[in-house]
């Protein structure tokens, strides 16, 4: 679904807060403190040449991203510092201004990262989502087999001659709710978002996201991964650090 602006977003964070089923080396530093004064100043300047180095190698690729790859950066980089114990109004002065409140009676306010990516901050939940829509198009070939054997035979049933009918009909009435507009179109596209897994922390959600475009039925799978959750403390075994998905390395 590249090239595709997402309009709206579902009610994630409700999502999260609900039960699911299912040290650097010292470098130029001795071990032995050298007698000789010349030999510590020359530590101390293959140091701070060392430091200098890595700084320029840094400010250079800074200097090679585009301006859509820096706005993400920044985002990414600020999400990977915060913790439960944080307030969503601390997470909102850090990440800014540049966000829509599209909540209704309720604050919540949503962060575009790019079209596909995008942070969500619920002040009555204390809660700070990170949303990933479209990651990867799944052909309906009648040959998945990437999901649990339950899923795989639900998503066989389908092709891209399907119908959004036919996806609710397989996959039931427990779905929610998304859209888009195409690129250079005018009228939204309407998805149909289904929760296929959920660690047992309720820290990460992937969902498989059906979208009927251009004639012909399409696959996604998105997903959604908590950042500030108090109510939902992370896995002790640490499955869930941020660390671990692509995203944020």
């Amino acid at each position: 679904m590249k090239n595709k602006k997402l309009i709206t977003i579902i009610i994630t964070a409700s999502l999260m807060l609900t039960a699911c089923q299912s040290s650097k080396a010292n470098i130029g530093a001795s071990t032995e403190v050298p007698e000789d004064s010349t030999s510590v100043t020359e530590t101390t300047v293959s140091t701070s040449s060392v430091e200098t180095s890595e700084v320029s190698t840094e400010e250079s690729k800074a200097e090679e991203l585009t301006p859509d790859e820096k706005k993400r950066k920044e985002y990414i980089d600020k999400l990977k510092t915060f913790t439960d114990d944080d307030t969503a109004e601390y997470v909102m002065e850090v990440l800014g201004d540049d966000y829509v409140n599209i909540g209704s009676g309720v604050d919540w306010y949503v962060y575009t990262i790019n079209d596909s990516e995008s942070i969500e901050v619920y002040p009555a939940l204390n809660a700070v989502i990170y949303n990933h829509d479209y990651i990867q198009q799944i052909q309906l070939s009648g040959k998945v087999d990437i999901f649990s054997d339950e899923f795989n035979e639900k998503v066989n049933k389908l092709t891209d001659k399907s119908t959004m009918n036919d996806v609710e009909t397989i996959f039931g009435t427990e779905f929610r709710y998304g859209s888009f507009i195409p690129e250079n179109g005018t009228e939204k596209v309407d998805t149909y978002k289904y929760l296929w897994y959920c660690s047992g922390d309720n820290r990460y959600l992937e969902y498989l996201e059906f979208a009927y475009y251009n004639s012909k039925l399409e696959l996604y799978i998105s997903k959604i991964i908590s950042i500030v959750d108090s109510r939902n403390p992370r896995s002790p075994d640490g499955s869930t650090e941020l660390s671990n998905y692509s995203e944020f390395n």
